[in-house]
């Protein structure tokens, strides 16, 4: 439960300049020097100096190949929910309140066994814009008949990503084999005030790794157009889409993992081809493995307040609140579980949309503007094929892994649009 105003006013400046000098060395090599000054306000940071260097070089005199080699440092600007969620969850504009085993009907009214824990919001006190540094290459050539083909690659490192940490959370020793106590364990010693969490954004998370890809075009012909492009990636982090928190405030143990959107493999194709009768069929297709999901235990059990429990790899089929899954035997019966986040991969997805259209052409008056009438059959998901977006993370539930949410099934549409 959360009390108090919802209101906070802030003010928020966010300026970037930019210089950039643009040296051609030869007619063939070309170098691009940039520097960036980024600021902001609430919270207040000013030290973003970010120099950033590029190269393009043509080794034939016709030039239908170059090279890039591409450099630099770059810096996000602080999220403003999280400022503004830090203003006003302060504690004073508004204090939110957890109640553990609470009396059902009357959650608020105290009884035996049930625990109130106080939460605020803070910024860090040195908290500042994310850093991060680029690097990326690639190799393009034009073939005959506008063929065009580029293959490139990018490594990322990222460092002070945003996370969510409770910095008052109870000190509870990790451990496998003994049944949690979420009672006992919220109200645990605490570094300073007792039964209360106090999340702090603080930039600890990074993230890195590289993506590698490269795509073929094909546009200058009549009856035909296509791109086709794959891409292979390998991000690993320790920040999440959804609760950047660790699941543990004392230890980075298995936090560090493939993140959510990591597919890591990706191809996407768009094309045209003119049929007969003057029909236009288009096309847009996306194919790629499933993203990846964090097992959970479904309960607090070390009393953070905050739900991402992970669940331990059991020692024995004999040991209680097991449960077997793909990855392996796990245990429920565990206070920060040694099974690595974002363990899970979830089934692929393909998309598949098609569009058949036919113009035609409807006498007009001289210096007039054409009339057209066009009749269009568009599908999205043709296929009809399953796109799970959601799956049962819980360890002990029987939905663990199976699909919870899908996107849309096929869906056929009817079009007529005249233009005068």
């Amino acid at each position: 439960m959360t009390n108090g105003s919802p209101l906070v006013a802030f003010t928020q400046w966010t300026v970037g300049l930019f210089a950039q000098d643009i040296i051609q060395a030869t007619p063939r090599f070309t170098v691009s020097a940039g520097l960036r000054y980024q600021l902001q306000t609430s919270p207040t940071n000013v030290g973003n100096v970010l120099p950033r260097l590029g190269l393009a070089w043509s080794p034939d005199k016709k030039q239908t190949w170059t090279v890039h080699a591409r450099a630099g440092l770059f810096a996000s600007p602080v999220d403003i929910s999280f400022v503004s969620d830090a203003y006003r969850l302060n504690g004073v504009r508004q204090r939110s309140l957890t109640v553990y085993s609470p009396e059902y009907g009357s959650p608020l009214t105290p009884v035996t066994g049930s625990v109130s824990v106080d939460s605020i919001n803070r910024l860090a006190f040195n908290a500042h814009q994310v850093p991060s540094f680029a690097l990326s290459a690639s190799v393009e050539h034009d073939f005959p008949h506008h063929w065009h083909v580029q293959l490139w690659a990018l490594d990322a490192l990222v460092w002070g990503a945003y996370r969510i940490r409770n910095i008052n959370a109870p000190e509870v020793a990790s451990e496998i084999g003994t049944a949690p106590d979420p009672i006992s364990a919220v109200m645990a010693a605490r570094p300073f005030a007792p039964n209360q969490n106090v999340f702090q954004y603080e930039n600890s998370g990074h993230l890195k790794g590289p993506i590698v890809g490269g795509s073929i075009t094909q546009q200058s012909y009549k009856h035909f157009g296509f791109t086709g492009s794959y891409k292979f990636q390998n991000v690993w982090a320790d920040v999440a889409d959804s609760i950047n928190s660790p699941q543990s405030a004392y230890t980075n143990a298995g936090e560090s993992s493939h993140i959510e959107w990591n597919h890591r493999s990706q191809f996407d194709f768009t094309g045209f081809v003119l049929l007969p009768f003057k029909i236009n069929l288009s096309s847009v297709l996306d194919a790629r493995n499933g993203g990846r999901y964090n097992f959970t235990t479904g309960t607090d059990n070390n009393g953070d307040g905050i739900f991402n429990d992970r669940p331990s790899f059991a020692l024995g089929t004999s040991q209680a609140n097991t449960f077997q899954t793909k990855y392996g035997l796990m245990t429920t019966d565990t206070i920060n579980g040694n099974v690595q986040r974002n363990l899970g991969m979830m089934p692929g997805t393909i998309h598949l949309d098609l569009n058949a259209a036919r113009v035609f052409q409807l006498p007009s008056k001289q210096n007039q503007a054409p009339k057209t009438i066009t009749f269009n059959v568009r599908s999205a998901n043709v296929l009809n094929h399953t796109n799970v977006l959601t799956v049962g993370t819980v360890v002990s539930s029987s939905n663990l892994g199976k699909p919870v949410t899908a996107d849309t099934a096929r869906r056929i549409e009817l079009g007529l649009r005249f233009s005068f």
